[in-house]
């Protein structure tokens, strides 16, 4: 699976098979977390494996009482220490740990479904029972929340928004039209042109050979 297939075909799983993840899939979705880029590189973030049935429980108690977390074979929880951004970058820090620990989440999410294990990225959680449920210190934040496991259910895609809707050129809301002649493709827009005349005069071929028909059947009727 390329990087664009799997973008494009991860689906956010809430309903999971019964089942142990394989100790080799879960390696290398930690391992693609590890390697995601960081402010600094400073690393400020970890991950917390949750496979214990009462602790997963008491995660999905502390996501606002969605059980269907604790389903999930392995839940994986980023935290991070804010503290050892702010130092290096002052109160803006905080942001570039919460940007870190995203991109953290979504290495491990998309390198989840290229394996063949689904997940779900669950934001919404009471802070301090997430704590308690963990056992997390008061310096360290937990981030975000991932359920991950052999999927049980078939998600269709998602809807997105029309591609020029969200995508400015220069400043906000200048809204691109045409990306080739945004960027000076011109090659792009002249195929664009072209195929678009093409078509044109086919539709206006086929138009005129149909008027062209029944004139024809007209006169010899």
């Amino acid at each position: 699976m390329d990087v664009e297939e799997c973008i494009k075909t991860r689906r956010a799983i809430r309903k999971f098979f019964y089942g142990k993840l394989p100790k080799e899939k879960l390696v290398k979705i930690l391992e693609a977390g590890r390697m995601a880029p960081t402010a600094g590189n400073l690393q400020n973030h970890e991950v917390i494996v949750v496979t214990d049935k009462d602790t997963k429980k008491a995660v999905a108690e502390a996501c606002l009482q969605q059980y269907w977390i604790a389903g999930a074979p392995v839940i994986l929880v980023v935290v991070a220490e804010h503290e050892v951004q702010k130092m290096h970058y002052g109160k803006r820090g905080e942001i570039y740990s919460v940007q870190s620990a995203a991109n953290v989440a979504m290495n491990m999410i998309l390198m989840a479904h290229s394996v063949g294990v689904a997940s779900c990225w669950v934001g919404a959680f009471d802070d301090e029972m997430m704590r308690r449920a963990l056992k997390i210190p008061d310096k360290v934040t937990p981030l975000t929340v991932i359920p991950i496991g052999e999927t049980d259910e078939r998600v269709p895609v998602p809807p997105r928004k029309p591609f020029y809707s969200t995508i400015w050129l220069e400043t906000y809301g200048n809204q691109i039209k045409d990306i080739d002649a945004a960027l000076g493709q011109w090659s792009g827009v002249i195929e664009k042109k072209v195929t678009k005349a093409k078509a044109n005069v086919e539709k206006g071929a086929g138009s005129l050979l149909g008027k062209i028909k029944e004139k024809i059947k007209v006169k010899k009727k």
